[in-house]
């Protein structure tokens, strides 16, 4: 049986078309979850399995190559190891592009299609979402792309241009320019902020509205007129929740690894200590936490992708009352 339906008889469904107050796409965003909570997780498992677990290998293998360098430090005969030294750094582009690009968009792209199945039919089932892959799976990759190297160009212009303010500055009073740090340095997140906000709401329009990615833009860049500082802020206040709580799923990994840290090097040499070190990364406790926080980071961050749908969802009722004109046709039936 193909579908994971959390409701069995006519009810109130969640509105998705409506226009919200910050304290709304908040809360609705952990409703919409919590309330589908079976049908999203089985479809998350269902199709993104292997990348989740890929996503712990990446992170698992990662931390225990850092373990080996703390070992090359620790060694006697302390010689370049070219083998080595490639495989550290392919654990560390896997790392990346693991991290940085195929869970969020993939997750991201997903969470989208759940809900626009759940709006086209208010059940989340498996044919739907399979169509939906077939329809639109490489124009979002395509899309996601674009929006990778749109934030990292992005950044890097602005981490460019923080250090050559910051040089300019620091010629003519050293103290001025470490004044001024602070604030350049907030300063660069505004374009890189911006940026984001731009694509990921163009992506979400793309998915619901079936626009190419110009068009989807092109919306996007309406629905942000007038909005924008509502916006940034329901972004960065929900994402400052959603790393808070994630943190939580690496606590028990980072005491683990605090307190076998403080204790081995408090009783142990200087070389010994570095040595240590090496043990605690590779510690197969310690590898078993980091998988289990890397597990719960991921699925938690689903709440972020559906709260980008919902500020979605709130614009474009602003803009275009769709929900609304809706609600009044089905008034008769």
């Amino acid at each position: 049986m193909n579908e994971f339906d959390d409701h069995t008889s006519p009810q109130p469904s969640f509105i998705l078309r409506k226009e919200r107050d910050f304290g709304e796409i908040i809360g609705d965003s952990f409703k919409f979850f919590t309330k589908y909570f079976k049908s999203t997780i089985s479809i998350f498992l269902k199709f993104l399995g292997p990348l989740l677990l890929l996503s712990v290998l990446a992170n698992v293998i990662f931390q225990y190559k850092i373990g080996t360098i703390f070992t090359d430090i620790a060694s006697i005969n302390n010689t370049f190891d070219a083998q080595n030294f490639i495989t550290i750094m392919s654990s560390l582009l896997l790392y990346f592009l693991v991290e940085l690009f195929l869970v969020p968009f993939t997750f991201f792209y997903f969470t989208l299609c759940i809900i626009k199945c759940f709006l086209q039919s208010e059940s989340i089932t498996t044919s739907i979402i399979f169509s939906f892959l077939k329809e639109s799976f490489l124009k979002y990759l395509l899309f996601a792309i674009m929006t990778f190297f749109a934030v990292l160009v992005t950044a890097f212009f602005s981490t460019f241009l923080l250090g050559l303010i910051f040089g300019i500055l620091s010629i003519g009073s050293p103290i001025f320019g470490v004044i001024v740090i602070i604030p350049l340095t907030l300063a660069t997140f505004i374009p890189i902020t911006f940026v984001f906000i731009y694509f990921t709401l163009g992506i979400a329009v793309s998915i619901f509205e079936d626009l190419s990615i110009g068009d989807a833009l092109s919306k996007s860049g309406k629905l942000l007129k007038n909005n924008w500082w509502k916006t940034l802020a329901i972004y960065v206040v929900f994402f400052l929740i959603i790393f808070i709580l994630s943190y939580i799923f690496q606590l028990p990994s980072t005491v683990y690894t605090m307190v076998k840290s403080f204790v081995f090097i408090e009783s142990a040499t200087d070389y010994e200590s570095v040595d240590g070190l090496a043990a605690l990364y590779q510690d197969w406790v310690s590898l078993l936490l980091t998988a289990v926080g890397i597990i719960g980071q991921n699925l938690l961050s689903i709440f972020k992708y559906i709260m980008i749908a919902l500020v979605y969802f709130s614009l474009s009722e602003k803009l275009d009352f769709k929900g609304t004109y809706d609600r009044i046709d089905n008034i008769g039936n």
